[in-house]
């Protein structure tokens, strides 16, 4: 099974969201005030 990750850091300045799998960046997302938001809510869930 995979291991997998969810890293962000957020700042009065930006929002920033990396993906990683097994320990490698799969997706990341920088996110500053004056764009529209991309991020929202994170669940984790186990069904």
């Amino acid at each position: 099974m995979r291991k997998k990750d969810i890293v962000a850091n957020v700042s009065n300045i930006e929002t920033r969201i990396a993906l990683l799998e097994d320990g490698l960046l799969q997706e990341y997302y920088l996110e500053r005030p004056k764009q529209s938001s991309l991020v929202g809510h994170i669940y984790k869930a186990k069904v």
